[in-house]
């Protein structure tokens, strides 16, 4: 099983097997320093909220995305105003900007396993961004100002300020939609279906075994990807996980209604600290 670090996902790959029983670990106690207790949340007061699912690319919409600080589109902006400041910091140099733009961030999602079947039956348990990305090499004065520009972005915009409040809500509401009683009836109801399609679990393991042989870009990889992706769909558990994830975010957001708030005012310093050194280079 998988820790949500916000949209970033843990490679399902038969060498990450040992990740998912380490993540698994990791998420019993995750719920950091402002002790967030999603044990004694009620969420029958929030029926109605859903998780928005796009089953093409593998991403879904939840409350806390309002106060990520690592969401896609304030990474998005973090990308380019540190691109403007590595490119100043060579054209003090007399060389041209840096042409290799930064590694876009992984928007599938797979907190509760694969659930896009046309990404699992194009790449498997691979992460389609990945594949065939090896950027050149940077140069000595790239490598520097690449350096500059991150240690100038860390401090002007203190992006080394540990676990966050929206990291907290994340992993908490995980945590709590993984043991509930729904939650636990999903998973099952996934898993009766993937055994009926010739998959094996472990014990201890909510997540299929894999064949070692087939790790990579192959045929099996793809096969045992597809089953676990059609069976999150066509039962309704990824579903069903994901609105539980989105009602659990929801009622710790409001428990806890001033550390939501300060986070949102820092998600809204970022973008417009982001927005201003892009608008400097224009």
């Amino acid at each position: 099983m998988f820790i949500r670090s916000q949209h970033t996902p843990r490679i399902a790959t038969p060498a990450g097997v040992l990740l998912i029983a380490a993540s698994f670990l990791l998420s019993s106690c995750s719920t950091g320093p402002v002790g967030l207790a999603s044990s004694s949340i009620d969420i029958e007061p929030y029926a109605h909220v859903t998780a928005t699912l796009d089953f093409e690319a593998g991403t879904v919409v939840l409350p806390v995305d309002a106060i990520d600080r690592d969401a896609p589109q304030v990474d998005e902006l973090r990308r380019e105003a540190s691109q403007v400041l590595t490119d100043a910091c060579l054209a003090e140099s007399g060389l041209p900007g840096y042409s290799r733009s930064e590694t876009v961030s992984i928007e599938e999602d797979r907190l509760f396993g694969l659930w896009s079947v046309p990404l699992a039956q194009e790449y498997g348990f691979e992460i389609a961004a990945l594949i065939d990305q090896v950027p050149p090499t940077p140069t000595d004065d790239e490598l520097r100002c690449l350096d500059e520009s991150k240690e100038e972005m860390k401090t002007r915009f203190n992006l080394d300020d540990g676990y966050s409040f929206d990291a907290q809500v994340a992993d908490a509401a995980y945590d709590a939609a993984f043991a509930s009683e729904p939650g636990q009836a999903a998973l099952a109801v996934a898993k009766e279906c993937m055994v009926g399609q010739g998959l094996e679990f472990s014990a201890d393991s909510p997540m299929p075994q894999f064949d070692y042989e087939s790790d990579g870009d192959s045929a099996e990889n793809r096969r045992i990807a597809v089953i676990q992706a059609t069976c999150n769909v066509e039962t309704g558990a990824i579903q069903t996980l994901y609105d539980l994830t989105a009602r659990y975010q929801s009622a710790l957001m409001d428990a806890s209604e001033a550390e939501a708030k300060e986070a949102a005012e820092v998600v809204a310093t970022r973008i417009a600290g982001f927005e201003g050194v892009i608008a400097a280079r224009e």
